[in-house]
């Protein structure tokens, strides 16, 4: 690779110098730069020329070995000035000066430290303590204190965490109190109000130091803040960089506002401040002025976070990470994790200190055209356009898991995900265990139809005596409101109405197979054998030299045949379980079977107002305006438990729900639903008891070995992003006027193609979840 290089300055550099009118060109003809001592030899001042690990040494080394050295009067400086001067013409030692080096290198993140890089603060003090205890952190006499996973991460602040939240002191003592896990990043705001407080800045403007600068005249009136305050000022950097190394160690620059390519990680004061600001003009769209992000992005240099320019979202181009997302509008603040791939965790501010609208930024939304749909894709999109299908459900992410409580499916998890996102009120509903469809209520039972989560209408069972009963239900409603059609969500039941199929095929024979296995296990004496064989192991120590020895040792020592039967014992004894563990496994996955797979009346199970068709061509969309607790008391006579968050106890309220669902009623689980809508979060999330996810994951998945393993690879992130967007993509599909909906309707044809996109790359996903 060296050898390249230099071929190419030699015969594409060298000879183009001359064509591109540099002032001057300076032209170093000694080559012997590698002398060990000669009389009048430089040295390299920044750092010992023999340590191979020093970077900037390296580079004051490689400068010195330049064939040509080329400049322009009008350049500016890169990330390190340097200057090259020799002696003499007869001289062949120079000497290289980095007169930046201590500032480069303070811009360094040390190797072998995790990073988490959080935007914007704005004094929204609350927000950041938030988000510290998302990430497992807990506090103590004020100080912050770091779980282990966390004992070697550094927290980095991406500048402008003073001003506008009138919290100037608390974030002040709060961060100058934990100074020693934070990074900082100089923002406009931190090094405006320090040069204004030093007399650097004069003649502003009264109104704008009101409006913006809040912060200056709190500091004005306490010398001991101030001090705080120009000691951590001092610690900032214009930027940070991280230079991967390894494994789950990308490479990073963080700036606090966003800045083109050019001006990212060097120390001139223009790039400073270009990686310091960026003034957005109000008349302008803010996307068209920050289009230069999508001409600089990539997706193989080091990726750039930044903050500065607020959004209601935060957006990713390739290797741009905006982070930005106004917790001082009252919105999310919004970190980054910085391992094998950026990983975003935002926390929901509980207050807005200025009432201004956020807008979403570089919104990506994929254009599905209907040709990249499969074959059977394509007639299902003809098919429902023709029927006038105007919902097709979503699929629902499960909870995650806690690793802490080792659970697969943890509850907490699941009311701490709504928490995260700013969601006040949740619904716990109870979760059935039947087939999601979709039901067309008109006032007649002729005209009523039900549909599969697939788009399809339900034709092999019987549906008339629900919609019947539906009718008598909710007829005298709709005929005094008006009302021509309600399109309902919910659940068929039983399971085994649509599902028998699959049932009969892969779930049973499962139960009737382990009946079969563990009485032959038994009735010939396999644990006895087992016993014999794993004291014989343990008596030969085999177990031990396994560990020292090849296998051609082990065969040798102990003989082919021992060996062959000897090297599973291992693995074997590590997996085992008795056969009455195994007989007590079956015995639950038996009873689960009986509660939810066997046949019974058809019934329907509503839990969701879709859509609301009048007489007179209105339409209405409730769950985008109604409480879900209002709507499923209009619904279902089942029970519900309204929660909120913030209340001390809860989580307490909420097992005690779950229990009472589970363990007294036998249902599957509960459902958790934001009690009103809430963009960019999910619109539901199941907890399911354990003995139930016996039929998901298996009989034996709560033994030991098997357990560590599934809650170690489980991973809801993919589930619950195609839970969002399906959401969004049917409330899209609703929106189209249900007499509208035909082939040619461009807009049902472009919603209903990106949603049957998205429920193809389901089978992608662990189809357990």
């Amino acid at each position: 690779m060296i050898s390249t290089h230099i071929n190419r300055l030699k015969k594409d550099v060298l000879p183009a110098l001359a064509r591109e009118g540099y002032d001057a060109v300076h032209r170093v003809k000694a080559k012997d730069f590698g002398a060990a001592e000669p009389a009048g030899t430089g040295t390299v001042e920044t750092a010992d020329p023999a340590d191979p690990a020093d970077p900037i040494a390296a580079a004051a080394a490689e400068a010195t070995r330049a064939a040509e050295i080329s400049g322009s009067a009008g350049e500016e400086a890169g990330s390190a000035s340097s200057g090259v001067s020799a002696s003499s013409e007869e001289s062949t030692g120079y000497t290289v000066v980095v007169e930046n080096e201590e500032s480069y290198v303070g811009c360094i993140l040390p190797q072998g430290r995790g990073s988490i890089v959080i935007g914007d603060v704005h004094e929204s003090v609350d927000a950041l303590r938030g988000l510290l205890l998302d990430y497992g952190c807990t506090f103590e006499d004020g100080q912050l204190i770091l779980p282990e996973k966390l004992a070697h991460t550094d927290f980095i602040l991406a500048g402008d965490w003073i001003d506008k939240g009138k919290r100037t002191r608390e974030t002040i003592e709060f961060l100058h109190a934990n100074r020693k896990h934070f990074l900082l990043v100089k923002g406009n705001h931190e090094n405006f109000v320090y040069k204004y407080l030093r007399g650097e800045i004069s003649g502003v403007d009264g109104e704008l130091l009101d409006s913006y600068f809040d912060s200056i005249p709190v500091l004005q009136e306490d010398e001991a803040l101030r001090a705080k305050f120009d000691e951590l000022v001092e610690a900032s950097r214009p930027f940070y960089r991280r230079i991967g190394v390894g494994e789950g160690q990308p490479s990073f620059y963080v700036t606090h506002a966003p800045c083109e390519n050019k001006y990212i990680g060097k120390l001139d004061a223009y790039a400073q401040r270009h990686q310091r600001t960026f003034r957005l003009r109000p008349d302008l769209p803010k996307e068209e002025q920050l289009a230069f992000l999508q001409r600089d992005a990539v997706g193989n240099h080091p990726y750039h976070l930044f903050g500065h320019v607020a959004a209601k979202q935060a957006f990713r181009l390739k290797n741009k990470l905006h982070l930005d997302t106004g917790a001082v509008h009252g919105n999310l603040l919004t970190s980054v994790s910085m391992g094998y791939k950026p990983f975003f965790k935002s926390h929901k501010a509980a207050n807005a200190a200025i009432s201004e609208e956020l807008h979403t930024l570089f919104a990506y939304q994929r254009r599905i055209q209907p040709r990249e749909l499969s074959d059977e894709d394509l007639r299902r999109l003809r098919y429902i356009s023709r029927h006038k299908i105007n919902f097709v459900s979503g699929t629902m992410s499960p909870s995650d898991k806690d690793l802490g409580a080792g659970e697969l499916e943890s509850l907490r998890r699941g009311l701490d995900y709504f928490r995260g996102h700013g969601v006040r009120e949740v619904v716990l509903q109870p979760k059935y265990m039947g087939s999601r469809c979709n039901l067309y209520l008109h006032r007649s039972p002729e005209e009523s139809f039900a549909v599969s989560r697939n788009g399809y209408k339900i034709k092999s069972v019987d549906l008339t005596q629900i919609h019947a009963a539906l009718i008598e239900r909710f007829g005298s409603y709709m005929e005094e409101h008006g009302i021509r059609l309600l399109i309902l969500d919910g659940e068929l039941m039983p399971w085994h109405a649509l599902g028998e199929g699959l049932i009969e095929r892969q779930f049973r024979p499962i139960g009737e197979a382990l009946k079969s296995e563990l009485s032959f296990l038994r009735e010939q004496g396999f644990e006895q054998a087992l016993d014999r064989l794993t004291s014989d192991y343990e008596e030969s120590g085999f177990g031990v030299d396994r560990i020292h020895s090849s296998k051609a040792k082990l065969s040798e020592k102990y003989g082919s045949g021992t060996y062959q039967t000897y090297k599973y014992v291992h693995d074997i004894l590590q997996a085992r379980m008795p056969l009455d563990v195994h007989e007590e496994a079956r015995a639950v996955y038996e009873r689960q079977l009986g509660l939810y797979a066997q046949a019974g009346e058809a019934a329907y199970k509503p839990f969701g107002l879709l859509k609301i068709v009048y007489a007179d061509g209105r339409e209405e969309l409730p769950g985008l305006t109604r409480k879900q607790s209002d709507l499923y008391a209009f619904l279902s006579g089942d029970s519900l438990l309204t929660l909120d968050l913030a209340a001390d106890d809860a989580y307490e309220r909420a097992a005690s729900f779950f229990g009472e669902l589970t363990s007294e009623r036998g249902m599957e689980g509960v459902v958790i639903k934001p009690e009103l809508p809430q963009g960019g979060v999910a619109p539901n999330m199941k907890v399911r008891n354990a003995d139930y996810l016996s039929i998901v994951y298996g009989y034996d998945y709560r033994f030991p070995h098997k357990y560590a393993k599934l809650i170690k690879q489980k991973s809801i992130q993919r589930k619950l992003r195609t839970s969002i967007e399906e959401h969004r993509l049917g409330l899209r599909m609703l929106s189209v006027p249900i007499d509208d909906i035909s082939p040619e309707h461009a807009e049902y044809r472009e919603a209903a193609s990106d949603l049957l996109f998205e429920v193809a790359g389901e089978k992608e996903i662990d189809p357990r979840l």
